[in-house]
């Protein structure tokens, strides 16, 4: 048997690797028996872990839903009628209608430190999945100092895995198509892009993945998060998927778009951290129906669902897989409460693409949470379920967060007084050190007055708690303020004040404002010293938050010590409003022949 037909029998299946690898290194002895194409397939990839995985962080868009809270409504009264796709999109002569995100050419490139072109030439795709993954990362607080706690099994900080799930370039091909009207600069294409800028953005250290298994690929990315998770090879994993229909190519009746962003990370962990628990992972499973589901057209998932009345699974490789996934988590199927399936997806997002498992798990996520709110005696659970009728199928089960005790009110001590501050309004409260930044002074500006809005909406945790919030969850940016103050309404007027352009005769010395873009970077060499940390240290020990705010805003991250993070209470930190963005559209054609001047 010459090489040529070792390495067909290896194709086709019927030589092992080992075999093969033997006879082309020896090249000697008789062939070996075929293997049987009966062989029984080897059982389908669990994941599992005792405690399980929590969620830690989870945001997304989708159609007629901007936010989580619109996409909950849209559970209860149901989602709008398809209509066209949105002004500015190509579409099929024939006037396909679906489920189409607004406003996808609009993108915030300062915040993300882009140029406009640079933007302009990035698939809407991975700039979607930057703005979200950047959600995510901040409500759960891990864009600042806290990101430096997340340690991988060899002692690497920021061990922070990225997985993404896409399938498609429509970008890609839009370009082409200008080459013929003289537009020759042409985007990045390949799915790898999208998670490499918020790793680079964050200088996240775990490992960078991206998957493509159609329907299945955001279920199939979350499996191999999960086992990278077991295995030591990140502390945390950011799972996300996104789907854009932008050619008209893949517009349909029915078609859907979306983008969906997970943080996972061990639940023992995230529980020891006052991590925010939305939900928890127990158990995953991928596998195939073998040559059962290798017929039939490859784009026939996209029109037709496979699920049954009720939203049963009515495939039995499909029912398998469900039990797989149900025996590894050690859960009944008779407690299952929620089942999960691109039919049921497709009723708020039409049919998502690589976005369809994230919008299920989504919708599980969200009613397990209504659930568990209105009877915590008994625990509730989901069944996921994707995949397409000629690939890879993958199942997740997911449980409600066990309810936990709340923790007891924080009770700091006012040193004038001795006695703890009584109500949020009390002027009498210790004075607590704001920290802010952003990238640009607009930016800035529009944060503060999100921060002061929310905190006269009267939704603000107590003020050591928020103060807490922002000094370790928020990365440090160019742009930079810091306010002292004791109460929320001090607080509150403070920021509006700023926010306008105008800081009143009460701010003085409590509010301090630095725009250091074109300030060098640590021009006193202090983070090189080893004696900052110390120095850092003992001011935040000995409460010198004057000289803490003129350190920040002279260039000094003053959040990177332990003193920095102390004195929050057990359990679930507060989560303080989103940084603002200035999105602005940005598409092919003109906005990639020369750059556009960015806001001040």
């Amino acid at each position: 048997m010459d090489n040529r037909e070792i390495l067909t029998r290896f194709k086709d299946g019927t030589l092992g690797r080992q075999q093969a690898v033997e006879l082309l290194t020896e090249g000697a002895g008789p062939p070996p028996p075929p293997v049987p194409l009966t062989a029984r397939p080897e059982p389908a990839a669990l994941r599992t872990t005792p405690a399980g995985y929590a969620v830690i962080g989870i945001a997304g868009r989708y159609p007629h839903a901007g936010d989580l809270d619109a996409f909950r409504r849209l559970l209860h009264t149901g989602p709008d009628a398809p209509v066209t796709p949105p002004p500015g999109r190509l579409i099929d002569e024939r006037g396909r209608t679906g489920h189409y995100l607004d406003r996808v050419a609009d993108f915030d490139p300062d915040f993300f430190r882009l140029t406009a072109r640079e933007a302009a030439l990035t698939d809407p795709q991975e700039r979607l999945f930057l703005e979200v993954a950047w959600q995510v990362m901040e409500d759960a607080g891990y864009t600042g100092a806290r990101l430096d706690a997340l340690v991988g099994a060899d002692g690497e900080p920021r061990s922070v895995g990225v997985y993404t799930a896409v399938s498609s370039c429509d970008y890609a091909l839009l370009a082409a198509e200008l080459w013929a009207d003289g537009h020759r600069a042409m985007p990045r294409s390949g799915h790898g892009n999208v998670a490499h800028p918020l790793s680079a953005l964050l200088d996240l250290r775990g490992p960078n993945w991206s998957v493509d298994t159609a329907d299945s690929s955001f279920l199939v990315a979350l499996h191999q998060a999960i086992g990278a998770l077991e295995s030591g090879e990140c502390a945390a994993a950011l799972v996300g998927a996104v789907e854009l229909r932008l050619h008209p190519s893949r517009q349909f009746p029915g078609a859907g778009e979306g983008v969906g962003v997970l943080l996972l990370k061990p639940l023992d962990r995230a529980r020891a951290d006052g991590d925010t628990v939305h939900a928890v992972i127990r158990s995953s499973a991928v596998g195939r129906t073998g040559r059962a589901g290798s017929t039939g057209p490859a784009h026939r998932t996209e029109r037709t669902g496979h699920a049954g009345p009720g939203g049963q699974t009515r495939n039995p490789g499909e029912d398998r897989l469900v039990r797989r996934a149900l025996a590894a988590a050690a859960i009944d199927a008779d407690t299952v409460t929620v089942l999960e399936t691109p039919d049921s997806a497709a009723r708020t997002t039409g049919r998502a693409g690589a976005a369809t498992g994230v919008a299920a798990l989504t919708r599980a996520v969200l009613r397990l949470g209504e659930e568990a709110g209105r009877d915590a005696s008994a625990p509730h659970r989901a069944v996921v379920t994707a995949g397409s009728e000629t690939g890879t199928r993958a199942c997740v089960v997911v449980e409600a967060c066990p309810a936990r005790p709340a923790a007891r009110p924080r009770t700091e001590t006012d040193p004038s007084t001795g006695r703890p501050p009584t109500e949020h309004g009390d002027d009498r409260g210790a004075l607590e050190l704001i920290l802010l930044s952003a990238p640009t002074p607009g930016h800035l500006a529009a944060t503060a007055r999100r921060l002061a809005d929310w905190l006269g909406a009267g939704r603000a945790p107590d003020l050591p708690a928020l103060a807490h919030a922002l000094r370790t969850g928020r990365a440090a940016l160019p742009c930079r303020l810091a306010v002292t103050a004791r109460s929320h309404p001090e607080l509150a007027e403070l920021l509006t004040d700023f926010a306008a352009g105008a800081p009143g005769d009460r701010a003085g010395r409590r509010l301090r404002v630095a725009d250091l873009r074109t300030a060098p970077a640590d021009p006193l060499l202090l983070d090189e010293a080893p004696e900052t940390r110390a120095y850092l240290s003992a001011l935040w020990r000995a409460g010198r938050l004057e000289q803490l705010a003129g350190l920040w805003t002279g260039g000094v991250d003053v959040t990177r010590t332990a003193e920095a993070a102390d004195g929050r209470e057990p359990g679930p930190r507060s989560v303080p409003p989103r940084s603002a963005l200035l999105p602005r559209p940005l598409w092919l054609g003109r906005d990639t022949e020369a750059d556009v001047e960015p806001p001040t």
